[in-house]
């Protein structure tokens, strides 16, 4: 355990509430959503808890983990998706190509979520340059089912 003190990373007040969000031995991979409940709710009511997403910037970490099902992507109907590949640093510029390919696809990109949009039927993969090295995502394969 670390004798750092603990960093405050986020400090919300919401009418007779407040929180302190304090987190402490980050690592890239603790990047993600977190949510404050109030102690008297159960947390599942959307206007019962506050989201925040918080970046933990990271040169060891190009991309997020994903589950392996978040790697396949099965559609049955043309319909927009995201290619869920999240950095560390949202400062990171972040482009999507076809596994096969060199060339950054059009698509907008949400340093939370990903690529979203309507894709073909194949696999990509996301770029990022983190000081002067290149990192890949792991690839994502989009199958369409009929």
């Amino acid at each position: 355990m670390s004798q750092e003190p603990p960093q405050e990373m986020a400090k919300a007040q919401d009418g007779t509430f407040s929180s302190v969000l304090t987190l402490t031995n980050l690592t890239g991979l603790d990047t993600g959503e977190y949510f404050c409940t109030h102690n008297d709710s159960r947390g599942l009511e959307t206007d019962e808890r506050k989201r925040l997403y918080i970046f933990v910037p990271d040169p060891t970490v190009g991309f997020l983990p994903n589950d392996a099902e978040e790697l396949f992507i099965f559609l049955t109907e043309i319909t927009e998706i995201t290619i869920p590949c999240r950095v560390t640093d949202p400062q990171l510029v972040v482009t999507l190509h076809e596994k096969k390919g060199d060339v950054a696809l059009p698509v907008p990109y949400d340093h939370q979520r990903g690529f979203s949009g309507i894709f073909e039927d194949r696999s990509y993969i996301c770029k990022t340059t983190i000081g002067d090295r290149e990192v890949d995502s792991d690839a994502y394969y989009v199958y369409r089912l009929q």
